[in-house]
């Protein structure tokens, strides 16, 4: 059965306990069937769920079971195990822990303490109209609601896009750990710990973890817990500081109620770790110290996850933790060190699965722009689907393998319906990564809108979303919304090629061609080892020729033309084809958009969508060519 959409907020949850109700037995009824049930996007639904209970999906499903328990208990002569099972728990022993720490008091004490009626239970023999008084409150609540609205316009100005009045209750900020060792090279350990910890709670459903991207600035600050609070949108922060001597290391991590600075949690961890399991173990107990503190609970799945042990090889995982932070330097040097230090890694543990999935991209992830020796895709796919392979074999569920490997089908095979398989096991272990690039690129734009500005409000200061923002809101013809979200972006100084590179983009798609060429010329200056690649020379290209710089236009097809014979890294014959298409020249577009094919280039995934091949599409050969690469319906 598939539910009508278009409902009230008190008839959504009303519609979602009557779901839950019918499916309460089912161990295995979860976040997506739920949303299917409903017909909203997970996105889209979780969204209305927290407007209108402050509660995730999981959470709302985990209480109302918790709740159909109590009833059973106290009015039914049954045993908690029993009971545990009829409510959709496959575990007695994780149903008794999460009724403790929902109710404060086990299964078997229930009818000890007086009853009252669950209150989602109660929304499906409650009448929905208002009474009196509660219209009078409720008109209240909007009063005053305008008031703070407008204080808080007054404190921080309309502009301020990440003001946020509806805080996620569970949402939390790591902030980067200071290190207050005397050696200045243990800042790798430091970071890595911090990255670790900030991993362990993103895999705890129930919270919000903002991503380093929006945290960094943060390193030297001397912004209050407040007002980091509320420019992240979050009410907790994480802070935390490590001392590191040969083996032995000392951890101080505290957590911080954002709103009135009170440290609400606090431990120190003093440990030998000539025993890499030591490391592991602080970083699991910090997760379940934290989730204890803010009364989450974590799945046995979570748990288990939480609790691996990625290596138990001390010079490996130190390795691994040096190549990470070598790598974030993001020159192509970075990138070469990064490399060595992670075959080392994986030489000395070769069950090491972090190590091989990270290798298998760094391997392969500069074909995307050209800065790379492989000549063809086939290559490309080579250098780095083995290692994901291999990470997965050592863990299925490994997140970074699998994001990877998506990728690498994506681009390099054109497999999209083993990259959708991949990628909807891993939204499964982690929703909060982002795929509007892919979505777009399918010509799904409401999704990717969706899932953008859903995100966005857990993660303001991050430049991928900031990315997402730009294009999803140019694809679904919201044209002043993206120029408005280039403004505010280019305010966050963010340092990412990609998002560069989509403002440049739009620019084009706006015909802004002066801004584009301004853009890019400020481009070239920052990242002087992109300065021959494909996609910044054909959009620079097609700048030049519609603000009437023909030379330039030419010299650049020929450095392009001469670029794709040597190799396809980074799609010359893509670029080369947007630009003969641009020019009005259709024939010698197709010409060179078959090389594209012929060659594999990874940018071929985004032609059924580019809006920059439009003078091709109504030309025969342009159905021909999706139908080759194979998009799916």
């Amino acid at each position: 059965m598939t539910y009508d959409v278009n409902f009230s907020k008190n008839s959504l949850t009303k519609k979602l306990t009557e779901i839950v109700e019918e499916n309460l037995q089912n161990e295995q009824f979860g976040v997506e069937e739920l949303a299917e049930k409903v017909g909203i996007n997970r996105s889209h639904l979780h969204r209305k769920l927290q407007e209108t209970t402050g509660q995730s999906i999981s959470q709302f499903i985990r209480e109302y079971r918790l709740q159909s328990a109590m009833e059973l208990l106290k009015n039914e002569e049954i045993t908690a195990s029993e009971v545990a099972y009829q409510v959709g728990f496959g575990s007695a022993t994780y149903f008794s822990k999460s009724f403790t720490d929902f109710y404060g008091y086990p299964p078997g004490e229930a009818k000890k303490h007086s009853f009252e009626r669950p209150k989602l239970k109660a929304m499906l023999v409650e009448n929905e109209r208002p009474n009196k008084k509660s219209q009078i409150v409720k008109g209240i609540s909007i009063v005053l609601f305008l008031g703070i609205s407008i204080l808080l316009y007054i404190l921080y100005g309309k502009n301020n896009q990440f003001v946020d009045l509806n805080k996620i209750d569970k949402s939390i900020a790591v902030l980067p750990f200071n290190n207050e060792s005397d050696d200045a090279k243990n800042a790798y350990f430091v970071n890595g710990m911090m990255e670790d910890i900030r991993s362990n709670l993103s895999m705890i459903g129930d919270l919000r973890v903002i991503s380093k991207t929006s945290t960094e600035k943060y390193r030297q600050t001397n912004l209050s817990s407040f007002e980091i609070g509320n420019e992240l949108s979050v009410n907790y922060l994480l802070e935390g500081t490590v001392q590191k001597l040969d083996n032995q290391v000392k951890i101080h991590a505290q957590l911080i109620d954002a709103e009135n600075d009170d440290h609400i949690w606090q431990d120190t961890y003093l440990r030998d770790i000539s025993d890499i399991k030591e490391v592991f173990k602080i970083q699991a107990e910090i997760a379940q110290a934290i989730a204890d503190e803010l009364e989450t609970i974590i799945t046995p799945e979570e748990k288990a996850r939480i609790s691996s042990i990625p290596t138990d090889i001390t010079e490996a995982y130190d390795l691994y933790l040096q190549a990470v932070f070598t790598w974030s330097g993001g020159t192509s040097d970075d990138v070469a060190d990064a490399v060595v230090l992670l075959e080392r890694a994986i030489q000395i543990d070769p069950e090491f699965a972090d190590a091989y999935a990270l290798l298998g991209f760094l391997k392969s992830q500069f074909w995307w722009f050209g800065d790379s020796e492989m000549t063809s895709a086939e290559e490309a796919y080579n250098m780095g689907m083995p290692y994901f392979e291999k990470a997965l074999e050592i863990d299925p569920y490994n997140i970074n393998a699998l994001s990877y490997s998506i990728s690498s089908l994506t681009l390099y095979r054109w497999d999209f319906n083993e990259a959708e398989k991949r990628r909807l096991i891993l939204n499964e272990l982690n929703p909060d990564v982002m795929w509007w690039g892919h979505l777009i690129s399918l010509g799904r734009f409401k999704e990717a809108l969706e899932d953008t500005e859903a995100r966005f409000q857990f993660d303001p200061y991050s430049s991928d979303i900031w990315e997402g923002k730009i294009m999803s809101y140019y694809f679904n013809n919201r044209e002043d919304d993206a120029l408005h979200a280039i403004e505010t972006a280019l305010k966050g100084n963010f340092q990412n090629i990609h998002l560069d590179m989509d403002i440049t983009r739009v620019y084009l798609y706006l015909e802004m061609y002066n801004k584009a060429i301004e853009y890019l010329d400020q481009f070239f200056q920052n990242y002087i080892d992109f300065k021959d690649t494909p996609r910044p020379l054909g959009f620079l290209a097609i700048a030049y020729y519609h603000t009437g710089k023909l030379d330039e236009t030419r010299e650049i097809l020929e450095r392009l033309q001469l670029r794709s014979e040597e190799s396809s890294a980074g799609s010359p014959s893509f670029f080369i084809t947007m630009i003969y298409a641009q020019m009005g020249e259709i024939d010698m577009a197709f010409e060179w958009l078959n090389k594209a094919y012929e060659d594999h280039e990874v940018e071929m995934y985004w032609i059924k969508v580019e809006p920059l091949f439009e003078p091709l599409r109504s030309d025969p050969r342009w159905q021909l060519m999706l139908d080759k690469i194979g998009f799916p319906e």
